[in-house]
């Protein structure tokens, strides 16, 4: 909407007129955004770079309606390049068909084209102009040779005399073009089509990769959310890859080079890669008793010749499994969907899991291999799921997988081409995976587990795939990130929410415990990972190796004269260097670190364009996009220890509730008033479309539009004053502010649109305390002390003898833990973290350390966001009340260098654990909860010296 802004009509724009315009906002929004391909074009096209999962057809659909209300564009055409992809478009429109009503008060109506006889679909778009629809076509429609699929483009009586083709009349109406998945329409067939009836409109692309061809690659670019952004943003899964070989003992040739073969080889279950050359020993060189003594006596292209008369071929992404690798393959996939299936089913979340096989025949067919070894080992598996001690619920689940007549229900697959009897089970299976999402992710399906050649492309994915099978190589033109694709998009349960981190409080654990993509591979394909890695790391514009060059910094949008200043910088700081014969240069030091540590000290250049520059290089505490998969390591907790734990554990995870108390500050209320002063909330009207068809012209007519006025909200004082009292409950607010606060705004603006009012004020209200008043948070513990948490327990409430080491840190030293401390092992984060935990001594004065511990993932609720604190001390001091010490610790050194957000976070929590204390307090417990934020290099003393000081104060 930026670049059409002083464009007077939209529908009609004039490469003389309007491109300078819209080329001048283009220009504007690259420098505003940062975006970083700058090159512009001619053509009257937008480009937006969305990465596989984050929502491409719905951000084009939000467009189509937000064009259609600001510069009343009526007509629109999504081209796609496969029928999987037009199916989900139809479906996305379909399922957020009521949001957008909610909205914008209009519907989109969708056609489409499919042959010959759907004709119709094409007459009725065009026949009324003034209808806000979208036709749906895959570039097959254009470009069909074969005469009886050349309808749009040939003579067609249903359309009026001036139109020479169905093509030509959608064309006079010069709809805004959408094209989806651009990579895979760059045909000469479909580029001279489009040329030729749609050179005047505009077009939108929309994809996660571009072609590279000068005539269609990345141009006027508006957007950028890359591979990268995408998993640091969490808005699709992260991927842990499992490689699985029964050949421990086999050696790959997978590239040749400069005379140079590379091999790949497992030592101990690792797979490990390394260059041979001419005259090496294998044996030696691998650790492979197999090859002892076996030498390299000639390399060609794509043989190696051994001196034991035997040859290894090369093999670049083609390979055969045999039966015994893929029924390994098979097994460890639905091992891995069990893991998850019953955890995800209490959460309300159905698993998916997803095979890619060779070919059709190993799953239809007279001899179906792969399907009947899935069938073998699931049974097999199902059996041992039974065993298990699990819900009834559950059981009653896994009940269903097998049919009145014992055949499994379980599996099934779409194959392009598919088309089968409506009436078999085949075909109703094949229209559930391509159509019927809704129903495949409901709990009451039992089909769980799809099988496909490489046809679930582009346009074929669901958000519940959490795990993925290769049984056949890639083929060419099909990349591993687009492979992995196909399962990147967040879970949804069965309410129909998507499991994003804000759904689960900024909880970075609860997040990824759910939205974890696993893909299982052969040991054909050891490398996958770093494969995967790679084309991510190709695919971004952020920097995530250990080296950088001038070209790095220009990928990532950064100004060209910041870049000349960062670099002396960097050089000048030896924050990188050099590397020989390379234009490449090392990073020494992480470049977040040197800018955050000389923050006020930068050039006046860097210090201006700072926070650009944190957002590009800070990773910090970002998880990994891809991971290797194994068994979670585990600590073991210390029962001894964990008895006296208890105790503060049990207090600290209170269930606690956010009331916001003694609001009587009028500056607020001033604040919520103008700000809402300068919202826009629009009556909602009731209104009457008639439309008549026309015999005499063959069209649809639209007669004017029928106005009855607007909803009326609240007839009666009684609706109104209920509206308050509930937003005051919703809210947690004090009905005395609720009163004054619907007092000072405008009533006329509720009465328009009470939903939206609700929704825009409250935001209003919360943003407006979090900023100006943290006194009026207060906190609501519940009467009981909640032991539901099952960090520390198992399903029945006894405590567990240890836990996955990455609930605690994702580090773990070599040193000993002290014997105080909770846990067998240190785990942790940070330098810092791990210098306390080895550090800390067990007594000072007359105050014991009994137990202490790094804290695992809890959520204390502020305003703000959910919030985690780093440890806590159980602590025993004579005369007085033993004390729980929670502790935030920060690799500063002084309380300034601590950024604003982070001091509003500390200062939540202060608040919070200082109610938590008046609440036991109050309980007659003999125990004292103190929060404290410890800096970099601050001893234990000095806290508790604090501690002292605060109570003789007190007193």
């Amino acid at each position: 909407l930026r670049v059409f802004e002083g464009v007077e009509h939209v529908k009609k724009l004039s490469r003389l007129n309007d491109l300078p315009t819209i080329q001048q906002n283009i220009k504007q929004l690259h420098a505003e955004q940062h975006i970083p391909i700058t090159d512009l074009s001619d053509k009257l096209r937008l480009d937006i770079l969305m990465e596989t999962g984050t929502g491409k057809t719905f951000t084009y659909l939000q467009a189509m309606y937000q064009l259609h209300k600001q510069h009343h564009v009526n007509k629109f055409i999504i081209f796609v390049p496969r029928t999987a992809i037009r199916l989900g478009v139809i479906q996305n429109i379909k399922l957020t068909a009521d949001y957008f009503y909610d909205i914008y008060k209009k519907r989109l109506k969708y056609y489409t084209y499919e042959g010959d006889k759907t004709i119709s679909q094409v007459t009725s778009y065009v026949r009324d102009e003034n209808e806000f629809s979208v036709l749906i076509l895959t570039s097959h429609a254009i470009t069909a040779s074969n005469e009886s699929n050349r309808v749009l483009t040939r003579p067609y009586e249903g359309m009026s005399f001036e139109h020479k083709s169905p093509l030509d009349a959608i064309s006079k109406l010069l709809p805004v073009i959408v094209i989806d998945e651009p990579h895979l329409l760059k045909g000469k067939g479909f580029s001279q089509k489009y040329q030729e009836y749609f050179s005047a409109s505009i077009c939108l692309r929309f994809g996660a990769t571009f072609p590279t061809e000068p005539e269609h690659k990345l141009a006027n670019l508006v957007y950028v959310l890359d591979s990268l952004s995408a998993f640091r943003q969490y808005l699709v899964k992260q991927i842990a890859v499992s490689t699985i070989s029964n050949i421990d003992t086999a050696i790959k040739f997978v590239d040749y080079q400069d005379k140079k073969a590379t091999i790949s080889f497992f030592k101990d279950d690792i797979p490990y890669s390394k260059k041979v050359t001419q005259g090496q020993d294998l044996g030696a060189l691998t650790d492979n008793s197999h090859y002892h003594g076996v030498s390299v006596v000639k390399i060609q292209a794509s043989k190696m010749f051994l001196s034991n008369h035997s040859i290894i071929e090369l093999h670049k992404n083609t390979y055969s499994l045999d039966d015994d690798t893929i029924r390994m393959l098979i097994r460890e996939t639905i091992t891995r969907h069990f893991e998850k299936e019953e955890r995800l089913f209490k959460q309300g979340i159905k698993a998916l899991s997803l095979f890619f096989i060779p070919k059709v025949d190993d799953f239809r067919g007279n001899n179906p291999r792969i399907k009947r070894i899935f069938e073998e080992e699931y049974r097999e598996a199902h059996r041992a799921q039974k065993r298990q001690k699990i819900s009834a619920k559950y059981r009653a689940f896994l009940a269903n997988d097998y049919a009145d007549d014992g055949t499994l229900q379980v599996h099934q697959g779409y194959f392009s081409g598919d088309k089968g009897d409506k009436d078999t089970k085949e075909a109703l299976g094949i229209n559930m995976i391509l159509q019927e999402k809704e129903q495949l992710l409901s709990l009451d399906t039992p089909l769980r587990f799809i099988f496909s050649v490489w046809a679930l492309q582009e346009g074929w994915d669901n958000p519940n795939i959490f795990n993925i099978c290769k049984l056949a190589p890639s083929d060419k033109e099909t990349s591993r990130r687009q492979q992995v694709g196909r399962g990147l998009r967040l879970a949804v349960n069965q309410a129909g929410k998507r499991q994003t981190i804000g759904y689960h409080q900024d909880n970075e654990y609860q997040f990824y415990n759910i939205n974890l993509l696993h893909v299982i591979v052969s040991g054909q394909e050891q490398q996958f990972i770093e494969q995967i890695q790679q084309e991510i790391s190709d695919n971004s514009y952020q920097i995530i190796g250990k080296t950088i060059s001038h070209d790095d910094l220009k990928k990532l949008g950064i100004p060209q004269n910041i870049i000349s200043r960062l670099w002396i910088y960097l050089e000048d700081n030896h924050a990188i260097a050099m590397q020989d014969s390379s234009a490449d240069y090392e990073i020494i030091t992480p470049i977040a670190d040197i800018l955050k540590a000389n923050q006020d000290s930068l050039p006046p250049q860097l210090k201006e364009h700072y926070a650009l520059l944190m957002k590009k290089f800070d990773i910090t505490n970002k998880n990994p996009a891809v991971i290797r998969a194994q068994n979670p390591a585990m600590v073991k907790i210390r029962q001894q220890q964990f008895q006296i734990f208890e105790k503060l554990w049990q207090q600290i995870t209170r269930n606690a509730r956010i009331n916001y108390q003694h609001i009587d500050d009028f500056d607020v209320l001033l604040k919520i008033r103008d700000e809402f002063a300068k919202m826009t909330i629009s009556p909602v009207p009731v209104t009457v479309d008639t439309r008549l068809y026309n015999h005499k012209i063959n069209a649809v007519e639209n007669l004017p539009q029928i106005q009855l006025g607007n909803v009326d909200f609240f007839k009666n004082k009684r609706a109104f004053n209920d509206y308050i009292c509930k937003f005051s409950e919703t809210n947690q607010l004090p009905l005395s502010f609720t009163l004054n606060l619907f007092n000072s705004i405008d009533k006329h603006k509720i009465s328009n649109n009470p939903k939206e009012v609700a929704q825009k004020l409250s935001a209003l209200v919360k943003r407006t305390i979090h900023q100006h008043v943290l006194q009026s948070v207060d906190y609501q513990f519940a009467s009981t002390i909640n032991i539901s948490d099952d960090t520390f327990y198992d399903a029945d409430g006894k405590p567990l003898a240890e836990i996955p080491a990455h609930k605690i840190g994702k580090h773990q030293s070599d040193s000993i833990a002290p014997p105080h401390y909770l846990y067998e092992n240190i785990l942790y984060d940070s330098h810092i973290e791990k210098t306390i935990v080895q550090d800390d001594a067990p007594q000072i004065d007359n105050q014991k350390i009994t137990v202490f511990a790094k804290l695992p993932h809890i959520s204390i609720p502020t305003p703000y966001k959910n919030y985690n604190p780093d440890f806590a001390y159980y602590i025993e001091r004579a005369g007085q009340k033993k004390l729980i010490l929670v502790v935030e610790t920060k690799g500063y050194y002084y309380d300034w260098d601590i950024s604003a957000a982070e001091q509003k976070k500390i200062a939540y929590a202060e608040r919070f654990f200082t109610q938590l204390n008046d609440y036991v307090t109050a309980q007659q417990q003999d125990v004292e909860i103190i929060f404290k934020k410890r800096l970099k290099q601050q001893e234990l003393l000095e806290l508790l010296q604090e501690v002292g000081g605060k109570e003789k104060a007190d007193d």
